[in-house]
């Protein structure tokens, strides 16, 4: 494959999971919890003609803060955002409807920086089917790294090397100032061993034990004050791509509380995030703790795959109420609102999938 086809891939598919943005825009009978400045804050929930959900937005003084998730006329996900004062801060999904995979793009202030995922397909006689993934590298909106190409069974057939946007090579022997090895020696490449990364002020910033390339068996990240960010120890390594590689994880705060623990899945097309710690396929349990209280724990979520599954607890303490909610894959079933002080029943509600109460 030349580089030409390779890039014409990558623009196909973008232009794939773009195609049904639309949809997104659906829904112009919208609610949200203002507060007495007339400042937004909580989840905005906004509905098509028919009372469909088409979008849920998280803000916080105003800005959105948080998810932001927009679906189908069938109440499918369709996209999911995370922002942080009004910019794209995270992880990116978008679904792919032709091949119903989501595609994963990641963003810093508004600007393309991590791993981004894409696939790619093609239609036949009504059929469409997968022939192919890519993976691409970005840095503060430049591609800086890696732009990987694999088949439909996940075997790498390309590999093109960027450093500020720039392509170096088809080819390279340096991507980044880091040897590489050819693409039918990736599975025994020789780097092996513990490696470190520190912060400017020469503190640790991570530490992880590699036992090939890019295969990270255990890693630590830290942060600048010293105190620990996150762990991950593999415990079930995937035999190809799409089978993930398993880690015990734990997800500190810079406090030292621990804000998410349980299983993390990394996909075969993904690398574990030594950058941020972050596990976006979690199996357990996420923890948030209050901004003026930084020891009032306000949720417990329950993760299955980075879905939402179960009950979680949100806890409010001003009004003194706990809201236990029930989610299967990441749809609200049921809510029971209780007092805190005695656990006696406020409220309790049953959902359908298209968010309307029964």
């Amino acid at each position: 494959m030349n580089k030409n086809n390779f890039l014409f891939l990558i623009l196909t598919s973008l232009i794939v999971f773009d195609a049904h943005a639309f949809q997104c825009d659906a829904g112009n009978d919208c609610d949200v919890k203002k507060d007495s400045l007339g400042k937004k804050n909580g989840i905005e929930i906004c509905k098509d003609f028919k009372g469909i959900i088409r979008r849920k937005i998280t803000y916080k003084d105003d800005m959105m803060n948080g998810p932001w998730e927009c679906f189908n006329e069938n109440s499918k996900l369709i996209e999911s955002r995370e922002y942080l004062n009004d910019k794209l801060n995270g992880l990116t999904k978008r679904l792919n409807t032709s091949i119903d995979k989501y595609e994963e793009v990641r963003y810093l202030d508004d600007q393309l920086h991590g791993k981004n995922l894409v696939f790619q397909s093609k239609s036949s006689n009504g059929k469409t089917e997968l022939t192919g993934s890519s993976t691409t590298e970005y840095v503060k909106g430049d591609k800086d790294g890696f732009m990987i190409s694999f088949d439909k069974d996940g075997k790498e057939i390309k590999r093109l090397c960027y450093k500020e946007d720039k392509l170096k090579s088809e080819n390279p022997e340096l991507c980044g100032g880091a040897p590489i090895a050819k693409v039918e020696s990736v599975k025994t490449d020789p780097y092996k061993g513990w490696k470190t990364n520190t912060f400017k002020s020469g503190k640790i910033k991570n530490k992880y034990l590699l036992v090939g390339f890019n295969n990270v068996e255990e890693a630590e990240l830290f942060y600048e004050n010293e105190k620990l960010k996150a762990q991950f120890k593999r415990v079930s390594l995937g035999s190809n791509l799409q089978t993930p590689d398993i880690y015990l994880y734990k997800e500190f705060n810079s406090r030292g509380k621990i804000t998410a623990e349980g299983k993390c899945n990394i996909p075969g097309d993904r690398e574990l995030d030594l950058e941020y710690g972050l596990c976006d396929y979690l199996t357990g349990v996420r923890y948030d703790y209050g901004y003026d209280d930084v020891n009032f724990l306000e949720s417990k979520k329950n993760f299955i795959n980075g879905r939402l599954e179960g009950v979680s607890y949100f806890y409010d303490k001003v009004d003194k109420v706990e809201t236990q909610i029930t989610y299967v894959k990441d749809v609200k079933v049921k809510l029971v609102e209780r007092k805190m002080s005695d656990q006696s029943i406020i409220k309790s509600e049953e959902y359908y999938e298209d968010g309307s109460i029964k």
